[in-house]
């Protein structure tokens, strides 16, 4: 995916949902969390690693 792209899913996301910032995590890795997650068998560990988050936002 393009960076124009998902700069326009994120600010799609932000501004038609409520994706919001959590305690633990700004708002812009989390589209990319989730597309890292959906896109492939990427296992929990394996995003932990990735994107540098706990368990618990992997897990979300």
């Amino acid at each position: 995916m393009s960076r124009d792209t998902f700069i326009s899913l994120h600010n799609w996301l932000v501004n038609h949902t409520q994706l919001r910032a959590s305690m633990h995590v700004s708002v812009e890795p989390k589209p990319a969390i989730f597309l890292h997650i959906v896109s492939r068998p990427a296992s929990q560990r394996e995003t932990m690693e990735r994107y540098f988050v706990g368990s618990r936002v992997a897990s979300e």
